[in-house]
């Protein structure tokens, strides 16, 4: 499972400049899912942290308790595997002005 972790983070984010190259639809299309899937991350945060302050239950696990939320662990992936493929873009982009 860990190879396929491995092996997924660093195929993911050449696929979506590959796919970003061959149609610029794909571009916009990746930056909007990002821009969707950070609002959704972020309002899962706040949520959460809002109700533990108000429940005054301000233990490890009541905080930890975020990380079994499929949206948020599908929000993160998504978004771990975009900040890759931002700094592939970009490292790319530095070699190909050399």
């Amino acid at each position: 499972m860990r190879l396929l972790f491995f092996l997924s983070s660093v195929l993911f984010p050449f696929i979506m400049i590959y796919l970003n190259q061959r149609r610029n639809l794909f571009g916009i299309l990746i930056h909007s899912i990002a821009l969707l899937a950070a609002l959704i991350l972020g309002n899962i945060v706040a949520n959460n942290i809002y109700r533990v302050i108000v429940t005054d239950t301000v233990f490890t696990t009541s905080i930890h308790g975020i990380i079994i939320n499929p949206f948020f662990l599908l929000t993160g992936g998504y978004l771990g595997i975009y900040l890759l493929y931002i700094i592939a873009t970009h490292l790319l982009n530095v070699f190909r002005n050399r």
